[in-house]
């Protein structure tokens, strides 16, 4: 496992949570590999407490992430639960090491 995954994982949850104005209450990442690339999967829950940092997360795919050493291939919005005070809101996303 590269020891770089800590590093674009945590930095991601926090582009995340300063995106939507939230608060970042799990995550965890998942070492991946395909025959040609090595990287991780990365699984965060945000608890989003307005309307504008919803909304600040739509269209994921089409924002610019800084990850140095690695490359954002995947990102998406997987599931978001109303509840009081909020909303839930999954995110996952897969990065590679980029070489």
């Amino acid at each position: 496992m590269s020891r770089r995954f800590p590093d674009a994982h945590a930095r991601l949850g926090s582009a995340l949570a300063d995106l939507s104005g939230s608060e970042l209450i799990e995550s965890r990442q998942i070492p991946w590999a395909s025959a040609t690339f090595s990287g991780a999967r990365h699984h965060y829950v945000l608890l989003v407490r307005d309307a504008a940092g919803s909304a600040a997360l739509t269209d994921l795919d089409q924002r610019e992430f800084q990850l140095p050493g690695h490359v954002l291939a995947d990102i998406i919005l997987a599931d978001r639960v109303l509840q009081p005070g909020g909303s839930r809101v999954v995110i996952e996303a897969l990065t590679v090491e980029d070489a």
